[in-house]
């Protein structure tokens, strides 16, 4: 997805900047610690892992340093679990979910997926087409992934790219609680963001490009 990601990043989109603060509001992220100041400690990652579901998922957990801190396989709910223990400094931790089957296609998924856990007090870390953006969008800013890159990002991706994704019910695919109540909402635009990387993969390819859905 890195042709999207360019994109955005070079956008008008830079308006996200001004919004930060009620974003880190209502998200919960507004830490009145500084990561660095972390004590080290057990930590749980959990959350959903999809395009649509995908079961079977290679889940990977690295540290800032990119050190791989914990690999686990998504369950037949399409939902995983890490207990890790890590300190302040070791944050964020960056989360990839590599090959398994996407339930609603039945095939393995067409890109991977990526998010990010940018400090220890969050508690749901969803990997999907949404998160992955995220995350690439807010690497290419100054400073890297963490807490305000992370949530600028979440507005540019989901002011240019929602896919009718109902913010009652999932206020923020990144760190929202996916439940009964909401997976729908979250499955139905997953899949319409993924498809439109197949698509533009499949036009690209017809032009004679080798690109894959990693590079789109």
């Amino acid at each position: 997805m890195n042709m999207l990601t360019d994109i955005l990043a070079s956008s008008r989109y830079s308006r996200a900047l001004l919004t930060t603060f009620a974003i880190l509001v209502l998200t919960g992220c507004v830490l009145e610690e500084d990561i660095s100041q972390t004590s080290g400690g057990e930590v749980t990652i959990n959350g959903s892992v999809g395009d649509g579901p995908v079961i079977g998922a290679t889940v990977t957990v690295y540290n800032s340093s990119g050190e791989v801190v914990d690999t686990i396989l998504s369950d037949g709910q399409a939902r995983y679990q890490s207990k890790i223990k890590a300190k302040g400094h070791e944050f964020p931790l960056r989360i990839e979910a590599i090959g398994g089957t996407d339930l609603v296609t039945g095939r393995v998924p067409d890109f991977n997926m990526q998010s990010v856990m940018a400090h220890p007090s969050v508690k749901a870390v969803n990997i999907n087409p949404f998160t992955t953006l995220i995350v690439q969008v807010a690497e290419r800013m100054s400073g890297g992934l963490g807490s305000d890159n992370v949530a600028n990002a979440t507005v540019i991706v989901m002011d240019a790219f929602s896919f009718g994704l109902d913010g009652n019910q999932v206020p923020d695919p990144l760190t929202t609680s996916i439940q009964d109540s909401n997976v729908s909402h979250i499955v139905k635009a997953s899949e319409s963001m993924g498809e439109m990387v197949r698509r533009t993969r499949d036009q690209l390819r017809l032009t004679g490009s080798t690109v894959d859905g990693d590079a789109v």
